[in-house]
């Protein structure tokens, strides 16, 4: 997003379980602050749903390439998966999320008198 929010934020990352299509968005300020949102949502879908994460599908953003990142996984026994790059498609209910999202926080802004973003 090319603006920022009341809080500053500037970028979001999307989270959702493939199997019940449950999904949390968070704001962030910064790309970095990825891997702290996802242990946050690790740690939520764990106590909301009782299961660990076996899985993780991110598309090949640095932010999900770091070295930090991929440690995280691999001690926390996470499979990380990559899409194919420039193949949108093996990622499309993702994509098509993020479009959502994107478009409704537009919305919210042109209309100069969001709530709460």
């Amino acid at each position: 997003m090319s603006n920022e929010s009341l809080e500053g934020t500037r970028y979001f990352v999307l989270f959702k379980d493939d199997a019940s299509a449950f999904r949390l968005v968070y704001f962030l300020k910064h790309k970095s602050d990825v891997l702290d949102k996802f242990k946050e949502c690790e740690k939520l879908a764990a106590n909301k749903f009782g299961r660990t994460m076996k899985s993780f599908r991110a598309d090949n953003s640095q932010e999900y390439c770091s070295t930090e990142m991929k440690e995280y996984l691999i001690k926390r026994e996470i499979q990380l998966e990559f899409p194919t790059p420039f193949k949108p498609e093996q990622n499309e209910k993702s994509e098509r999320n993020n479009r959502t999202i994107v478009e409704s926080t537009r919305t919210m802004l042109l209309s100069k008198d969001p709530l709460q973003l």
